[in-house]
């Protein structure tokens, strides 16, 4: 990437809107600084979204703005601590960076950080473990005067201390080196610490740094060691991204004239290339959204670079700030907005998102603009509930409400992609997964009305299934075949008809049961015998294998296995489920051969200590079961898994008996983990041979809200078989391959 150049990048057609007035933008005085009472906005997750927007469109040193600012803050952090407290410190250190990237120099106050301190800690350790002593300081630095004397202020003192020998030992030995370290480190720490105090002192460090690399002749001599190799490239980085650097520090201060009021005052103006200086002025000066636009996708795209000269947090934030002074100079269309709420919802705020976009929609509500931001929703809602949970996934959906409203507009019927329906369905699978089946169903129905879909009947079946209204069920589970059949969708009607099967089969319909499951069986054959490769394949063996377990054909079922393993290949995501699939299989079937053979499979791909503790719990329950000998795959399995990786280390302690069956459920936080706990323990009691015990148990399991859980569907499957279920033969005229 060349940083020489700033380039001039065009428009995307789709984002290009009309705009809106101009807002100056620059930095505010100190007037907010901790001084003087302020009266902070009330903020729970429900008014996140709007108290957050209406700070971005604030302006200058009010009341208003710092009350908003606290509240905001202090949300933000508590939202971080539960990240942290889940053991997603990823997510919960995004969340830090998102709370402070909102304020400006000057605007820190210590009541923004009240009941904020688990998670200033949680990411000061969390940055100082890779060596990052600017960030590092800057979080201890606010979190210790909140202390009281004890054992944890101690320990922050330990670390400020040792942040400071760190940073003596590791600043480097030559003259700009050594001021290189020191500005790298104070600008890293004025990200996030909004008193004035550490800009200034980010200030002074980056102006020592340009001042000694203009000062050296380094580059002028044969470089003869590492010292000077290393003195060469902090003297080039200054002359090349010295004024990239300090446009980028007053970025993040939403301040693009006081960049070039520092050089300038410094007598280093030449070191601003010419078209930058022209965007940092047009932006400061007159609130350009042009200028502001160049500005995003510069700093936007050079997150990708990996050459050195810009520090990757410097750009991070830098962008962020362009992107805000963007919104607020073209707040009333996309291309003002579409970066702002990508900005947000990659710092760990994407339910503000919906609220940025929507005003622009509702000044140019073209077809694309809708689908665009419908389908942005969507991923936001999805990364929402990965890092935030579900109260975060569904705020993200509830402020889209007036996007969907801009959808029902007849011009747009027949024209959206995604739709709306589909946007609702996605939030109704968001809630089956966290067992919230009341809020679900009546999302799943009101996306049927307007898009019959075979996955959305499914989800009500499930839904009607697990409240005992079989026949409902059943009725919706029709309508899923219907619908399969209208878009030639195989798969998709093989799944329904093994649904039909299991409905008929818990019904004491044993005739309506084989047809269904004679149904599946030829629908799956046929998809099967289409010969796709990767995911559908994959997923046309998987079901056979499943229709066959009712069968009971067990050589069948192994080379169906064999065959989607082949078709999964190395894709993470298909081997995955193809290793799930099978070991789940293993356990109900007890075939002890494929059990095995899928947690092999897991360890030698690597699968994440989280997907790994499944199948190799359940290949340990069977080996119990069974009365064999332990396999060494299972203590591979269990060694991927971190001491810290929450539930997933809960598990193994049970299953390696340092958790009794009443801790495991002690230990679980939410509905899908007392559900696992309860199902853990019937299994336990089912491979003991204790089987009115376990039956109590899956019968508890079966009745969960959870209903999304592969435990349920086993729990199923080994009722059907205590209660001795009519055998299944396959069907003369076919042949299973």
């Amino acid at each position: 990437m060349r940083l020489s150049v700033l380039p001039l990048l065009g428009l995307v057609a789709l984002l290009a809107g009309c705009a809106g007035g101009s807002t100056g933008s620059g930095s505010p005085k100190n007037a907010l600084s901790a001084n003087g009472p302020i009266q902070a906005a009330a903020v729970d997750e429900r008014s996140f979204g709007s108290a957050t927007y209406k700070l971005l469109l604030s302006g200058g040193n009010t009341d208003e703005r710092a009350g908003l600012l606290v509240g905001v803050t202090r949300h933000q952090l508590a939202r971080a601590s539960r990240r942290f407290e889940k053991g997603n410190a990823s997510a919960g250190l995004t969340a830090v960076s998102g709370a402070f990237l909102l304020g400006r120099a000057g605007e820190l106050r210590p009541e923004m950080l009240e009941k904020g301190e688990p998670a200033l800690d949680a990411a000061a350790t969390e940055v100082a473990r890779v060596g990052n002593d600017g960030r590092a300081l800057a979080l201890y630095s606010m979190l210790l005067p909140r202390l009281r004397e004890g054992a944890w202020r101690t320990d922050v003192q330990a670390h400020l201390s040792a942040i400071e020998k760190f940073r003596q030992e590791t600043r480097g030995t030559g003259a700009v080196t050594t001021s290189s370290a020191v500005a790298r480190a104070a600008i890293s720490r004025a990200l996030l610490d909004t008193r004035s105090e550490a800009m200034e002192s980010a200030k002074k460090a980056t102006l020592a740094w340009l001042r000694q690399a203009l000062s050296t002749n380094v580059g002028e001599a044969p470089i003869r060691s590492n010292q000077e190799r290393d003195e060469a490239f902090e003297a080039y980085r200054a002359l090349r991204a010295g004024g990239y650097t300090v446009a980028a520090l007053y970025l993040r201060q939403r301040d693009p004239r006081g960049a070039l009021g520092l050089l300038d005052s410094a007598g280093l103006e030449k070191l601003m290339p010419p078209e930058l200086r022209d965007r940092l002025e047009r932006s400061g000066d007159e609130g350009d959204p042009d200028a502001w636009m160049d500005l995003y996708r510069f700093f936007d795209s050079a997150r990708g670079s990996a050459d050195g000269l810009l520090d990757p947090e410097l750009v991070d934030a830098a962008a962020f700030g362009a992107a805000e002074g963007l919104f607020r100079a073209e707040p009333s269309s996309l291309r003002g907005s579409l970066p702002m709420a990508t900005e947000l919802a990659t710092h760990g705020m994407g339910e503000v998102a919906p609220l940025v976009l929507g005003p622009a929609l509702s000044e140019h509500p073209e077809a694309d603009a809708v689908s665009t931001t419908i389908g942005f929703v969507m991923r936001v809602m999805s990364d929402e509930e990965e890092t935030g949970g579900l109260a975060a996934a569904r705020a993200t959906f509830e402020n889209a409400a007036p996007i969907l409203e801009l959808a029902k507009a007849p011009g747009m019927r027949g024209k959206l992609h995604p739709t709306p329906a589909r946007l609702r369905f996605a939030m109704a699978a968001t809630e089956v997964r966290h067992g919230e089946l009341e809020r679900a169903r009546p999302l799943l129905l009101e996306s049927l009305k307007d898009e019959p879909a075979s996955d959305a009947y499914l989800l009500v079946v499930a839904i009607d299934r697990q409240r005992g209204k079989l026949k409902d069920a059943l009725g919706y589970a029709d309508k899923a075949v219907e619908s399969a059949r209208a878009t030639g969708d195989l798969l998709t009607e093989a799944d329904a008809q093994i649904t039909r099967f299991e409905l008929f089969r818990e019904m004491k319909d044993a005739t309506e049961a084989s047809r269904a499951l004679e149904a599946a069986l030829t629908r799956v054959l046929a998809a099967q015998k289409q010969g796709r490769t990767g995911a559908q394949q994959a997923r046309a063996e998987r079901l056979l294998a499943r229709v066959l377990e009712y069968y009971g054909d067990q050589r069948a079922i192994r080379r169906a296995t064999e065959r989607a393993f082949e078709a999964a290949g190395s894709d993470p995501r298909l081997l995955s489920a193809t290793v799930m699939d099978a070991a789940r299989r293993g356990l109900t079937l007890s075939d002890l051969t494929v059990a095995r053979s899928a947690v092999e499979r897991a360890v030698n791909a690597g699968m994440s200590g989280d997907d790994v503790v499944y199948p190799a719990l359940w290949l340990q329950l069977l080996e119990k079961k069974l009365r064999v000998p332990g396999s060494s795959s299972v203590e591979d399995a269990y060694s991927s898994i971190a001491d810290g990786a929450g539930w997933p280390a809960r598990l193994r302690a049970w299953a390696t008996g340092r958790l009794s069956d009443a801790e495991l459920l002690a230990a679980a936080k939410d509905r899908s983990q007392r559900t696992e706990a309860i199902f853990y323990a019937a299994m336990a009691r089912h491979a003991q041979g204790s089987a009115e015990d376990a039956k109590a148990g899956f019968e508890q399991v079966t009745k969960s809200e959870a209903i999304d859980l592969v435990e349920v569907s086993i729990a199923r499957d080994l009722l059907a078989a205590y209660d001795a279920p009519k055998g299944y033969k396959l069907p003369p005229n076919i042949v299973v391959p």
